[in-house]
């Protein structure tokens, strides 16, 4: 789903002390949704420096499990995640560049060169 519009990561420390990643996205294309928002929960943990384990609450095929693996952060305002997840029927894996800014555009240089 990282392609899809409209999609934030939340994560927010609940009454009971858990850490949670609120995740709404939604279908469609060039930042516009298509459909209704969707929105899925993961209790998150820290296992290593570096690391952030999520293991889905709604996962449609349970168990649903990612860890997210910060790899680079040459800028204050851009870092590198690598993930790798698995579910009953596949692994999976992907990669997500976390910026303060909606796209690329003002990203300088080294920082894209670094990532590459």
């Amino acid at each position: 789903y990282d392609w899809y519009p409209c999609q934030h990561e939340r994560f927010i420390k609940t009454a009971n002390g858990q850490w949670i990643n609120n995740v709404t996205y939604c279908g469609g294309r060039h930042d516009v949704c298509e459909t209704d928002i969707i929105v899925t929960v993961a209790n998150v943990s820290m296992p290593a420096p570096g690391v952030v384990n999520h293991k889905y609450t709604d996962a449609p095929l349970d168990p649903q499990e990612e860890d997210w693996r910060l790899v680079s952060m040459p800028h204050p305002d851009y870092a590198l995640m690598l993930w790798c997840g698995h579910l009953p029927v596949l692994d999976y894996s992907g990669g997500i560049m976390i910026s303060r800014h909606r796209d690329e555009s003002a990203m300088p240089p080294e920082v894209a060169e670094e990532f590459r």
